[in-house]
């Protein structure tokens, strides 16, 4: 229900961007006076400034979003696994464990490439203070609990636990819960920045496309895509409200 009522509502934007583009184009051919050649290179120049850091904005997006998905995927893979493993994760092994599974480990090389690009994006200018916080905070709490996951995977691969009864099992679990706990909130703060980054990134987009090409077809793609991002969230959402997403339509 929630995905037709969606369907219906984006092709309904669809049809009134294409009107409206249309009917504003009309609207937009008048004769504009002509600037001064000063304001006209000033306002050239903020616009070029402008389009910069969007691109950086961008290439920076790009990196975070990357490693937040294949890192992030591949740390809860192992953390579901284990979870799965122990009657209770918090408590964790007890040594009466017949046979427990290793857990999925996190491939090196994936946290090596993602500590190097999230460090060099980072670096970028201008910087996004809030987002590149988070973006290291991340990679900084991601890359040690991987680590341990790793470590932990090889120990039970290895049956070890029949060797030393648990002991180092025991000793694995409060590193990797002091960590998990650690990142938990991390990543979440992550990708709360990048979904407002995004939002930002798509919102400057438009306003440059429309401060270029006027009210165009590509300018209402573009808005289009940013309003059933929205919706598509609100949808996910439990909350959904049929009321509210008719409301914002309406404005």
């Amino acid at each position: 229900m929630k995905k037709d009522l969606l369907s219906s509502i984006i092709i309904a934007m669809l049809m009134t961007a294409g009107l409206s583009a249309c009917d504003e184009k009309k609207a937009d051919e008048q004769p504009v006076a002509q600037s001064a050649d000063s304001s006209a290179s000033n306002t050239q120049s903020t616009s070029a400034e402008s389009a910069d850091a969007n691109d950086v904005l961008n290439q920076k997006l790009n990196v975070y979003i990357d490693c937040y998905n294949n890192l992030q995927a591949g740390i809860y893979r192992a953390v579901n696994r284990y979870a799965n493993t122990f009657d209770d994760f918090r408590t964790g092994p007890t040594g009466k464990e017949d046979d427990p599974s290793p857990l999925v480990p996190v491939y090196p090389a994936l946290i090596q490439d993602c500590r190097k690009d999230i460090k060099a994006a980072a670096e970028l200018k201008p910087a996004f203070a809030s987002l590149d916080s988070a973006a290291l905070a991340f990679i900084n709490a991601a890359g040690p609990l991987a680590e341990t996951i790793n470590s932990m995977n090889k120990y039970y691969d290895q049956d070890n636990f029949k060797d030393d009864a648990f002991a180092g099992a025991k000793a694995f679990h409060k590193t990797f819960i002091k960590q998990f706990d650690e990142f938990d909130p991390i990543a979440k703060k992550y990708i709360a920045e990048i979904t407002i980054m995004s939002g930002q990134h798509a919102a400057n987009e438009i306003k440059a496309t429309e401060k270029k090409e006027g009210k165009s077809i590509k300018y209402y793609t573009l808005l289009t895509m940013q309003e059933a991002e929205t919706l598509n969230d609100a949808v996910a959402d439990d909350s959904f409200d049929v009321a509210a997403v008719s409301k914002q339509l309406a404005d």
